[in-house]
């Protein structure tokens, strides 16, 4: 890709897409941009989630966040077809419980991992723990519940991942006993 790219009919849009997003990733200093907006997509979420404890339905956030701003009870006059943050999204259109179920679902996965490291499997450790490590960086900025569907495969494989060691990790806990 790296010598057939810049020869590219393509290349001048992806050199200009590249540039902007880095610029958008280096701008420390200017919080908007950095988000890209979506500090105001957030604060309409909280919004939206104070009101709505027991979630608004998956895929329901661009329609509410309409109403509200018709209703002119939100100060901000954008429409957002998703959230871009995962945590916000189960809290918004999952609601209280989802958001519960969902950490409990991850700390379900920090636990395999623990025992993974007590069992001695550091590196599967290492892999699966930087791995969720990295979802949950990404979730602060996007989601695998919003537009991204196609990115999902990527993380529930290593949820998937990570929870069949539990297996793996019973088993020889169960040998090592006999």
């Amino acid at each position: 890709l790296a010598t057939a790219l810049p020869h590219s009919k393509q290349w001048p849009i992806l050199r200009n897409l590249f540039i902007s997003e880095m610029s958008q990733l280096t701008s420390f200093a200017d919080p908007v941009k950095l988000t890209s907006q979506r500090n105001h997509i957030w604060e309409a979420a909280v919004y939206v989630a104070k009101r709505h404890p027991e979630g608004i339905g998956w895929g329901q956030f661009e329609f509410v966040v309409r109403q509200y701003i018709e209703k002119k009870e939100l100060t901000k006059k954008h429409l957002y077809p998703s959230i871009h943050n995962e945590f916000l999204t189960v809290l918004v259109e999952g609601g209280v419980l989802s958001f519960a179920a969902y950490f409990l679902f991850l700390g379900g996965c920090f636990a395999i991992i623990a025992s993974l490291i007590r069992s001695k499997s550091r590196w599967m450790a290492a892999l699966l723990g930087g791995s969720i490590t990295g979802i949950l960086l990404f979730a602060l900025v996007g989601g695998i519940f919003d537009e991204r569907q196609m990115l999902a495969v990527y993380f529930w494989t290593v949820f998937g991942a990570i929870i069949s060691q539990h297996e793996k990790i019973a088993l020889q806990e169960e040998v090592s006993t006999l």
